[in-house]
Order: structure tokens, then C-alpha cells, then sequence
């Protein structure tokens, strides 16, 4: 490659980066921000009251131990 095409092609490629970041700077100044969320007060809730477990119902009263057999 000679030097005249050295040249040109280093010109090229920094112009090309300084253009980029130009771009991304008047674009970032120039054009509105996207909504951004707000934290929100913490609404204290009550704890939730534990489910009810109802006890198994044993039929005529016969023990866990006779059941499993």
C-alpha cells in the first residue's frame, strides 16, 4: 500500500469515529430522554394470616399406626 492510501485511510477512519461521536453527543443533548420510573411510596400491607389447616378426620377411631398397616 503506498502512503497516499495510508493516509487516506487513516483520515477515514478517525473522521469516521469523530463523526459517530458527534452524533451521539447532539443526539443525547438534543433529543428527549425516554420516561424513567419513579419509586413509589411502600404501601405497608398487613401480613396475610396463615392458611387454615383443618386435622384429618380418623374414622372410627382407629390409630395412625393401625391405619399404615
Amino acid at each position: 500500500m503506498d502512503k497516499r492510501k495510508k493516509q487516506v485511510l487513516m483520515v477515514l477512519g478517525i473522521g469516521s469515529v469523530v463523526l459517530v461521536w458527534r452524533i451521539y453527543v447532539i443526539c443525547t443533548k438534543y433529543l428527549p430522554a425516554s420516561a424513567s420510573a419513579q419509586p413509589q411510596a411502600a404501601i405497608a400491607e398487613p401480613a396475610a394470616a396463615p392458611p387454615v389447616q383443618s386435622k384429618p378426620v380418623r374414622s372410627g377411631g382407629l390409630t395412625d399406626a393401625a391405619l399404615a398397616a
